[in-house]
């Protein structure tokens, strides 16, 4: 009786084992089928895409490439003060600057901004200005117009001290000179000023001002070398 139940048992586990390599043959056809179908289908859609990188290069970035993302004064207030003079060498004359102000003025209903035309006067636009109050990042200055600006440009450094209250005052002391001026904080997200000392000032962002500034320019750009550059260095701001 138990040689019996233990043929019989060795053939049902013989059984079970030739029906588990049939399946196992069966899954592995299949799999290779499918497999080879998928295999079919992404290569053309890789090779698309791999077509797509090399017609637009969305991760080039010459900023990114360099390094420069998070330079405050090398290549923040840098490509900031030469676009925002109109004698930069975009060579788009004071499309920057007047579109910079006039935004400024939509974003702060208060912002002082002349009431002549701004294109047709002289600016003077500088960026690291030494003055007995400390070091400006950015200085606009019109003459004709009797009008300043101040920008104080934060990436990572925190404000030092009384910076904006000293740059306030600095202000005030040329009110004779230019009795229109505003002192303006530039952050990545417009954050309030510790540093101010109930000095009157502007909070801007990166991320929504200087962005929405600079969009708000690309279909007016005539030079197509400018227009990249500008396009690229928003794609960094949008990464900041």
């Amino acid at each position: 009786m138990t040689t019996d139940i233990s043929e019989t048992t060795l053939v049902e586990i013989s059984q079970f084992f030739d029906r588990y390599h049939q399946l196992e043959n069966e899954l592995t056809i299949q799999f290779e089928a499918d497999f080879a179908r998928l295999k079919d289908g992404y290569i053309p859609i890789f090779q698309q895409v791999l077509e797509e990188v090399r017609l637009t290069a969305p991760e080039y970035n010459v900023f990114s490439i360099l390094g420069l993302e998070r330079e405050e004064v090398h290549t923040h207030s840098a490509m900031l003060e030469n676009l925002l003079n109109p004698k930069g060498s975009h060579g788009q004359q004071h499309l920057f600057l007047c579109s910079f102000l006039e935004y400024c003025a939509f974003a702060h209903k208060d912002f002082p901004i002349p009431s002549e035309d701004i294109a047709k006067a002289r600016w003077s636009v500088k960026s690291e200005e030494y003055t007995s109050y400390g070091i400006l990042d950015i200085l606009i200055q019109s003459p004709d117009l009797n009008s300043q600006y101040v920008i104080e440009n934060k990436i990572d450094a925190p404000e030092e001290g009384t910076q904006l209250f000293r740059y306030g005052k600095w202000m005030e002391s040329q009110k004779d000179e230019y009795s229109n001026q505003a002192l303006v904080l530039l952050t990545i997200d417009g954050d309030e000023s510790v540093s101010a000392k109930g000095i009157p000032y502007y909070s801007i962002s990166y991320r929504r001002d200087i962005s929405t500034w600079l969009r708000s320019t690309l279909h007016e750009i005539k030079a197509s070398n400018v227009r990249e550059v500008v396009s690229q260095y928003l794609s960094l701001i949008e990464n900041l």
